[in-house]
């Protein structure tokens, strides 16, 4: 297992996590002060989000349909990773490019983003 995202598991046999990419934002206010240097203030705690991309080839139209249900509920879920590490995060979009089509209109290839924000937890 990958990683698991509530109950969708992300295998590296089914579904291909090509990247986990993290990005952390510190938040300041800055304040121009005439004649001098600006002045900067910490605003609020950091933030945290990930990002988890993937490809999904010979895979079934509905592959990610247990993914879009659970982003549906609005709700914190679990992200538990591969070394043990387990965050609290709220799936923020799920976005999906369909790619090589086949005859009969079914796609072969399909990406998929997934964009998390960490609201319990440090990576």
């Amino acid at each position: 297992m990958l990683c698991q995202l509530g109950h969708v598991k992300f295998e590296s046999s089914g579904v291909n996590i090509a990247n986990i990419s993290r990005q952390s934002s510190y938040h300041f206010a800055n304040k121009s002060i005439i004649n001098g240097f600006d002045d900067w203030q910490q605003v609020g705690r950091h933030s945290q989000k990930l990002t988890l991309s993937g490809v999904l080839i010979e895979q079934s139209m509905g592959a990610l349909n247990s993914l879009y249900a659970l982003a549906e509920k609005k709700e914190s879920v679990t992200l538990a990773l591969s070394y043990g590490q387990a965050l609290t995060v709220l799936i923020m979009e799920i976005s999906a490019d369909q790619s090589n089509f086949l005859k009969e209109g079914e796609f072969y290839k399909q990406s998929f983003e997934v964009q998390l924000v960490v609201i319990h937890g440090n990576l």
